[in-house]
C-alpha cells in the first residue's frame, strides 16, 4: 500500500514547506494522525505554529517520542520576550485603586508595638496580587464582571450586536437598494441596524500588527478590535486568531480580513482553523492589492469573547 505521507516528507526534505503544507491540509481534515501533525510541525513557518502541531500530535499519541523530543527542544529555545503578556495587563492600575480604598493611610497607623513598615507593604502587595489573580481568572472565563470593570474604566459603551455583523465598507447593490448594514448614525462606535438585522462593525480600538510579534488582549461582548498591517502585492500572508476562553466557541463568524480598499477581502483568502473546536480562525491570502490591511474582531456572548492572541506572518 503506497505511503500517502511520502510526498510530504520529500517536500520537507527539499525545503519546500509551502508544498508540504498544501499536501497535508486535506489529510489533516479527513483523518489526522500523530505522524501527520508531526510532519505539519516540520512544515510550519513559525515556532509557535510548530509547537501547536506537536501538541496535537501528542494529544493523539502521547507516546510519540519524536514529537515529544521536538516539543521539548522548541519550548527550551523560546526567547523570554516571545511570551504573551500576563492576563492582568489590560487592567494596569485597577487593582491599585481598589487596594488604596481598602487600606487605611499608612501615616495614621498607630500601634503599641514596633511594626516594620515592610509589614504593611507586604500586606498591600498580597491584596494587589489577589485582586489581579481574581480579575485574570474572571477575564479568562469570559465573566461579565471583568467586562463591566473594563467598561467603567474605559468609559466606552458596547455596540448593539444583534443580527449579522458586516465587516468593512458595505457594497452598494447595483439596484440602488439600501446598503445592508449601513449605519444609521455616525462615528463613536455606534452601529445602525438595517431592516434585515445586519449591522456594520465599528472598531473601538485599532492596533498595529507586526510580523512574528503576537499580541494578546481581551474582547468583551459588544466591542470590536482592529489590527492593521502592511502587505505588498503578490505576497502570501497568514493571519491567525486563537481565543483562550471557554466562552469562545464560534469565533469564525465574528472575525474578518479587510483589504486596503476598505472591503471584506475574505473571498480572496483561504479560511482555516488553528484548532477544530471553533475557538480560532486563520486567513491565508495572496495579496492582490498592496497597502494597509486590517483584521477585525467583534465580541459576541458565547461565540467570541475573552482572552485571545493574534499573530501575522509572511509565508
Amino acid at each position: 500500500m503506497p505511503d500517502s505521507l511520502q510526498p510530504v516528507r520529500e517536500a520537507i526534505k527539499a525545503g519546500d514547506k509551502r508544498r508540504a503544507r498544501e499536501l497535508l491540509r486535506p489529510l489533516l481534515v479527513d483523518n489526522p494522525t500523530a505522524d501527520m501533525w508531526f510532519l505539519a510541525a516540520q512544515a510550519s513557518p513559525t515556532r509557535e505554529q510548530a509547537m501547536g502541531c506537536l501538541k496535537r500530535a501528542l494529544a493523539l499519541d502521547p507516546a510519540h517520542e519524536r514529537a515529544g523530543r521536538a516539543l521539548s527542544r522548541l519550548a527550551a529555545s523560546a526567547p523570554a520576550d516571545d511570551t504573551p503578556p500576563p492576563l492582568v495587563a489590560p487592567v494596569d492600575n485597577a487593582p491599585l485603586a481598589a487596594s488604596e480604598a481598602a487600606l487605611p493611610p499608612l501615616k495614621k497607623v498607630r500601634s503599641q508595638r514596633k511594626r516594620s513598615p515592610w509589614t504593611l507593604v507586604g500586606l498591600a502587595g498580597s491584596l494587589l496580587l489577589s485582586l489581579s489573580l481574581t480579575y485574570a481568572v474572571l477575564t479568562a472565563l469570559g465573566s461579565p464582571i471583568a467586562a463591566q470593570v473594563r467598561a467603567i474604566l474605559g468609559g466606552e459603551a458596547p455596540q448593539a450586536g444583534d443580527g449579522t455583523p458586516v465587516f468593512g465598507q458595505p457594497r452598494q447593490p447595483a439596484s440602488g437598494a439600501p446598503v445592508i448594514g449601513q449605519p444609521s448614525g455616525g462615528g463613536g462606535g455606534d452601529t445602525g441596524a438595517s431592516p434585515s438585522g445586519s449591522f456594520v462593525v465599528r472598531p473601538n480600538k485599532s492596533v498595529e500588527l507586526k510580523r512574528q510579534q503576537p499580541v494578546s488582549d481581551v474582547l468583551d461582548a459588544g466591542f470590536a478590535h482592529e489590527y492593521t498591517f502592511e502587505a505588498a502585492r503578490g505576497e502570501e500572508i497568514a493571519v491567525g486568531v486563537q481565543f483562550l476562553s471557554p466562552t469562545a466557541q464560534k469565533v469564525g463568524a465574528n472575525v474578518a480580513i479587510i483589504g486596503p480598499d476598505g472591503y471584506n477581502a475574505e473571498s480572496r483568502c483561504q479560511r482555516d482553523q488553528i484548532l477544530t473546536d471553533g475557538s480560532s480562525v486563520a486567513f491565508i491570502c495572496t495579496v492582490h492589492q498592496g497597502g494597509v490591511w486590517k483584521l477585525q474582531l467583534f465580541g459576541r456572548d458565547g461565540e467570541s469573547t475573552g482572552v485571545y492572541v493574534v499573530t501575522y506572518e509572511r509565508m
